[in-house]
């Protein structure tokens, strides 16, 4: 295996351009006689996303590295970071996100699968705080952050394409028409692959209002469980099903069997054959293709990888900390779509921490 240093050049100039783009428009002031100057805070807060850290542990790791006047204490760097405003932050995410897009867009000319689920990191504090939602018991807390992304799942053109902070206030059904809204200014969509936290009346007819394609699961409830027993010795088997009597929405329902276990899915893909065969590959193909929707689940799992570690309860930082895990997230994906041999997760960091913290590169001044 070859040594880390025989790849540090490449990490593409339009990767590096990328991240660096980010922090440059993101607004982040020091005094024009502060000790500390915004290149630093930014080199700080870019380490401790590539490393894991929190704000403390990433001033004593770069302590050793560098001179000591050049690193900022924990308290400073999120001092700094507090003063960020959050509408800033998103407006520059959006833009980031398109960025990724117009660098590999001969990848995203067709139609592409998306799918669109929740993340929460716990929280711990005063539960009446506005920027937190209830959630179930995890980790001793029924309290999280919530965020909602939408990420593309085919394979080789992956990309988190949306990601928007979730509040105790917002209805789920106006934060998804929010996303699937800017996720078709972003690119051309197949299909819309949800899990069964959006089996509802209003859920359902967002997306038909979008004009979109949707598969997703059904929930196994009262009126639910009885019609899979009845079709339960002619499976698979698709009909029309309505949610809800009254003011409800009708889907293509598909039943299936594993095992002992029967499942359904909802979907507005139009099935107009009516032979056993006909239903048989028509299930089988909502099936699978639901299927791919693990990789959002995949796409959360690499992001953790990018995540800088914090206690605080402010959501400011919160959220800046969780935009980056998107934007580091879709660089490294980048990189693998513009380099002819890809490279891990791991070494991407690696090859970005060169870029930006041992080196003069400043991320808050575009490079060249």
């Amino acid at each position: 295996m070859e040594a880390p240093g025989m790849f540090l050049n490449e990490i593409p100039n339009k990767v590096v351009r990328l991240v660096a783009h980010f922090f440059e428009k993101l607004g982040l002031k020091t005094r024009f006689n502060a000790f500390h100057c915004a290149k630093r805070i930014v080199r700080q807060v870019l380490y401790a996303a590539l490393g894991g850290y929190s704000a403390e542990s990433c001033y004593q790791l770069l302590k050793v590295q560098l001179s000591s006047n050049e690193v900022a204490s924990a308290d400073i760097v999120l001092r700094h970071l507090h003063g960020l405003s959050p509408e800033k932050m998103q407006f520059q995410l959006a833009a980031n996100i398109r960025q990724a897009r117009d660098y590999a867009k001969e990848h995203y000319n067709e139609p592409v699968k998306v799918a669109i689920d929740f993340h929460e990191d716990e929280y711990y504090g005063d539960k009446n705080d506005p920027h937190i939602v209830g959630t179930k018991n995890k980790n001793g807390t029924n309290y999280a952050w919530r965020y909602i992304t939408a990420e593309i799942v085919e394979k080789g053109k992956r990309l988190c394409i949306e990601c928007l902070p979730v509040y105790s206030d917002d209805e789920k059904p106006v934060v998804l028409a929010r996303v699937l809204e800017q996720v078709k200014r972003i690119v051309k969509v197949e299909l819309v692959l949800v899990d069964r936290g959006f089996y509802s009346v209003e859920c359902i007819r967002t997306i038909k209002k979008a004009m979109l394609r949707i598969i997703m699961p059904v929930i196994k409830d009262k009126k639910m469980k009885p019609l899979m027993n009845k079709h339960s010795l002619e499976l698979p088997w698709v009909g029309n099903y309505t949610l809800r009597e009254k003011d409800g929405e009708t889907f293509t329902l598909c039943l299936k069997r594993e095992g002992d276990e029967i499942y359904g899915f909802a979907t507005n893909i139009p099935f107009e054959e009516c032979g056993k065969e006909e239903m048989k590959k028509f299930v089988e193909k909502i099936s699978e293709t639901y299927d791919s929707r693990w990789g959002i689940e995949t796409g959360y799992r690499v992001k953790s990888f990018f995540k800088a570690r914090t206690t605080t309860r402010d959501h400011k930082i919160r959220q800046l900390y969780f935009f980056l895990t998107v934007i580091l997230f879709n660089a490294w994906i980048l990189t693998n779509q513009l380099l002819e041999k890809p490279i891990t997760v791991f070494l991407f960091k690696h090859l970005l921490e060169q870029k930006f913290i041992h080196t003069d590169i400043s991320p808050v001044t575009q490079p060249p």
